[in-house]
């Protein structure tokens, strides 16, 4: 069985992506947690991933992870950037919702006619508060 602190990107995309899915069901959006790109693009795309954590909360111990400090970025593409903003303002909210702060504030940047918004969350998870995410 897997460590619980292993586990954390795909617990966030799915509630992330479930909640976004009912508050954003007009917007046809692609959701996906790989940077695998295996046909034609599709917009608008939601691209969630977790950066490396770094273990925090130490006992004195040190046998267990007590507590990491985790990184998630979000990337949305669109090629409407006012869509581009909306799916990103949603997720700034979902992402609020569970404790994470903002350390990169999403901006859409233009390039070849697509729109890219970026935004960094950050947090630090317990061993007892994943359960409970």
């Amino acid at each position: 069985m897997a460590e619980w602190y292993s586990d954390i990107e795909d617990k966030i995309y799915t509630i992330v992506r479930t909640r976004m899915q009912k508050t954003l069901a007009d917007y046809k959006i692609h959701y996906t947690s790989t940077n695998e790109n295996t046909g034609p693009s599709v917009f608008p795309t939601f691209y969630l991933h977790e950066l490396t954590p770094m273990e925090t909360g130490n006992d004195l111990e040190n046998i267990t992870v007590n507590a990491v400090m985790d990184t998630v970025e979000i990337v949305v593409y669109d090629t409407n950037r006012s869509r581009c903003k909306t799916i990103m303002n949603e997720a700034v909210k979902q992402m609020k919702a569970l404790a994470y702060n903002i350390t990169a504030m999403p901006i859409p940047l233009r390039s070849d006619n697509v729109y890219t918004s970026v935004a960094r969350f950050r947090r630090v998870i317990g061993a007892d508060d994943f359960p409970n995410l």
